[in-house]
């Protein structure tokens, strides 16, 4: 994973993007797997499905992000020895 290369404001917009996706994901899923228009009944669910998408997100860059650490560390250490 590399260093974002987004400024403020194009993030602020990106944001904006990254939900509408997260919704229409979550939309499409639930009424799959429960039924069209459950979603649209239930508001709460669709809302919990997009906080977990959100929580994956940040789970797998965070990871990602602390193996490059890790990684660096080693090179580092390697190299002192």
């Amino acid at each position: 994973m590399n260093k974002p290369t987004i400024n403020d404001t194009d993030a602020v917009f990106q944001a904006g993007a990254t939900i509408g996706t997260y919704l229409s994901q979550a939309i499409t899923e639930i009424d799959k797997q429960l039924g069209e228009g459950y979603a649209e009944k239930h508001p709460e669910l669709i809302a919990e499905c997009v906080r977990s998408q959100t929580m994956d997100f940040n789970s797998t860059a965070l990871t990602a992000v602390l193996y490059e650490i890790r990684d660096v560390l080693e090179t580092r250490n390697d190299a002192k020895l």
